[in-house]
């Protein structure tokens, strides 16, 4: 996870060749929750939609930046 998701993106893109076709692009950013309980649900619900696509074959999920 960073602090800093901007900074991150441009670090991860200036190890790929210029010429590339694939690059890191910030697509979704996220927010606060406003408890414990709604965050989980949110995870869950996140957790559960990767698991699906996986399980149809369903290629493109999303990964966290590191």
């Amino acid at each position: 996870m960073t602090n800093n998701p901007k900074r991150r993106c441009d670090e991860l893109n200036a190890g790929i060749p210029p010429a590339a076709k694939g690059k890191w692009a910030m697509r979704l950013t996220s927010q606060p929750f406003p408890d414990m309980p709604r965050a989980e649900a949110a995870r869950h619900r996140a957790s559960h939609d990767i698991q699906l696509k996986k399980f149809l074959g369903i290629e493109g999920t999303i990964s966290p930046m590191i």
